[in-house]
């Protein structure tokens, strides 16, 4: 897989979202292609896909995964959407994504 490549399809394709939990906490998702799954990303820290855990943290073979770099270049471009999470329900709906990704779901 080119990572690069990867990253730059998910900022172009919009998929790149900077979540602000209850106008505090903020981190990235990342949607899957599909659009089905979103990975929570702390840029240049951690991001819940498989990718990250077997073939960065495990393994080592590359620095980042997809998402982790498509984070950092929509930080860097300025190419990200806002998600604002103030209730509950909008809560339920990113938790429902986050897990989907996190436990494989489709």
């Amino acid at each position: 897989m080119d990572v690069a490549r990867e990253a730059r399809r998910a900022v172009e394709g919009g998929r790149v979202f900077l979540v602000e939990f209850f106008g505090r906490s903020r981190f990235f998702l990342v949607e899957s292609r599909d659009r089905k799954r979103a990975y929570v990303v702390i840029p240049g820290l951690y991001c819940s896909c498989p990718d990250y855990l077997f073939s960065v943290f495990l393994r080592g073979r590359r620095r980042a995964c997809y998402h982790m770099v498509a984070a950092e270049l929509a930080m860097r471009e300025g190419k990200y959407r806002v998600l604002r999470v103030e209730d509950d329900e909008g809560w339920s709906r990113v938790y429902r994504r986050i897990a989907a990704g996190v436990l494989g779901l489709r």
